[in-house]
């Protein structure tokens, strides 16, 4: 061979192997592309599915039934009548509501926005209805008597971990029909 096929077959080679090289580069950021495509839907699915579970605990503020004003829950909004509910259902009620405008509620608080409603369930009642509450997850503790609406975020993080029907398993609000 003369010099000029030499160089021209090099040249050929190298050409050859810079294909490959960017064939198989484009097979890497191709799987690359899939599986951020596939993260990006898993987290479409979590989105969703926390934004649920928040308008399911914690209904928006035009919501008649969740009115707070200066920082107080209003009581007995779009004719709500406390006395009739469960004490489940009222005490449930009052921490999500009083949630709204403090982080945490002590059964002292729950017992007097409770009698602002009408009602007159005593300490003891609200701490057996907290107890039971906390164990089916609907409200969960941030310490002894501080009480915060909604299940444990560390257990709703692993129900979303194990998949959709675990997510359903998730309680709904004592006064939210099911369906």
């Amino acid at each position: 061979m003369t010099g000029k096929a030499e160089a021209l077959q090099e040249l050929l080679q190298s050409a050859r192997t810079e294909r490959i090289n960017a064939l198989a580069e484009l097979e890497v950021l191709e799987i690359k592309i899939r599986e951020v495509r596939e993260r990006a839907a898993a987290l479409t699915i979590d989105e969703e599915t926390l934004r649920d579970l928040h308008r399911r605990w914690f209904p928006g503020p035009d919501d008649d039934d969740h009115h707070v004003e200066n920082g107080n829950p209003v009581v007995a909004v779009g004719g709500d009548d406390w006395a009739a509910m469960t004490r489940s259902a009222a005490v449930e009620r009052a921490i999500m509501m009083m949630n709204a405008s403090r982080p945490t509620v002590s059964p002292g608080d729950i017992e007097d926005f409770l009698a602002k409603a009408g009602r007159s369930d005593t300490r003891d009642e609200i701490g057996g209805v907290t107890a039971y509450l906390n164990r089916t997850g609907k409200i969960h503790s941030q310490g002894r008597g501080k009480w915060v609406y909604g299940p444990d975020p560390e257990r709703v993080r692993h129900l979303i971990s194990l998949g959709e029907e675990a997510i359903e398993s998730l309680p709904r609000a004592s006064w939210e029909a099911t369906t």
